[in-house]
């Protein structure tokens, strides 16, 4: 895969955040990535230092498999809570068994500001 493909995501604060892929070959075969590993990182900017949301398959927001979708995001309610309204910048890279590294989609993300949410009363 020469380029990564462009994907504007959006995320609303307070509510699960599930993306669900599925990555084909020039065949329309699925691939299999169970044994790949993957990382998803979002800043406000490419250049940002800071992360503002990282996901993986090490820590289970990344679950890859064999058959469609097998690619599958999720970033819980508690996490989006936390963000805060803004435009952002994201990517996921994947990482075969042989260590070749793919960035496979990368855009822009939409963080949306939820309005019905639990509040913590004193």
């Amino acid at each position: 895969m020469a380029d990564p493909a462009q994907l504007h995501l959006t995320i609303c604060q307070y509510a699960t955040f599930v993306l669900n892929l599925t990555w084909k070959d020039s065949d329309d075969n699925v691939y299999d990535l169970s044994s790949y590993s993957a990382d998803m990182q979002v800043r406000e900017t490419a250049a940002s230092v800071e992360i503002i949301v990282e996901v993986s398959t090490g820590t289970g927001e990344i679950v890859l498999g064999s058959t469609s979708p097998n690619i599958s995001v999720t970033i819980g309610d508690d996490v989006t809570g936390e963000l805060t309204p803004q435009l952002v910048v994201y990517d996921m890279v994947l990482e075969a068994p042989d260590g070749t590294v793919t960035r496979l989609i990368e855009g822009q993300m939409e963080i949306r500001a939820g309005v019905t949410r639990e509040e913590v009363v004193p």
